[in-house]
């Protein structure tokens, strides 16, 4: 999943999470920023890390699309 930089910052401030069984971001999850194994609201399953987590882990790149 590509997002620009501006975008990447407003879901790490606002404590995003992704998912990667569903591959969604979801926003006001809560989710620290290095989390792993929270459950995702979507699929229920504790698959939900923290944004820049997943960004280090490769599920999503930041720069120009």
């Amino acid at each position: 999943m590509m997002l620009d930089y501006e975008e990447y910052q407003d879901l790490a401030d606002g404590y995003a999470g992704y998912c990667r069984v569903c591959d969604e971001v979801t926003e006001d999850s809560g989710v620290e920023s290095d989390a792993r194994g929270y459950e995702c609201p979507e699929c229920e399953q504790e698959t939900l890390m923290g944004i820049e987590e997943a960004l280090l882990e490769g599920h999503l790149e930041v720069g120009e699309e």
